[in-house]
């Protein structure tokens, strides 16, 4: 997927429309200003929002479009997207694992799902997290993990009220005062 924001998506799919073009690479893009502005927008479900551009390149060459589009936009802002891990440091790619196939024979109750040969399974909807099935080894080294925040130190998250791409309100606790609290 790539990112952008409302000031620059015009800049940001002329570039990248003629490279995947060129490398005669599937791929779909929000048109609309109206649908651009939603999808940058505080209104869109946190797992959807920036998702400008998306590319379907085929597994043998991900990793040199990733590279090529990490280079031709390395200075360019875009809106940070929570279901897609960024490719090195960049602001404006990201990407995802995914089923790309729409078919019948791949929902379990009505998701879709990938079942490996053990019969694990992994479903395929809209997360506000990087998800990889467990027997998928991610194209890139794992990021460390800072588990250390302010919230979690002092708050115990119970349950979510809200969620949008301007962020969530969730209801909790306040583990030193020991009361309710909307965070």
């Amino acid at each position: 997927d790539r990112s952008a924001t409302f000031q620059n998506y015009k800049e940001i799919l002329d570039i990248v429309k003629p490279y995947l073009e060129k490398k005669q690479i599937a791929y779909k893009f929000i048109e609309n200003e109206e649908d651009i502005y939603k999808v940058f927008s505080v209104h869109e479900i946190a797992a959807e929002c920036g998702k400008f551009i998306t590319i379907y390149p085929s597994q043998t060459i991900i990793l040199i479009v990733l590279e090529d589009l990490y280079q031709l936009l390395r200075y360019k802002d875009g809106i940070y997207i929570l279901s897609d891990r960024p490719y090195k440091d960049s602001n404006l790619v990201f990407y995802r694992f995914g089923l790309l196939h729409d078919s019948t024979n791949v929902y379990k109750d009505g998701i879709p799902t990938l079942v490996n040969l053990n019969g694990e399974e992994w479903q395929d909807y809209p997360k506000p997290y990087f998800d990889l099935p467990s027997w998928i080894e991610d194209i890139q080294p794992p990021q460390e993990e800072n588990n250390e925040s302010y919230l979690g130190s002092h708050y115990e998250v119970a349950e979510v009220l809200h969620q949008s791409g301007g962020g969530n309100v969730y209801h909790g606790d306040d583990k030193k005062f020991n009361t309710s609290v909307i965070l």
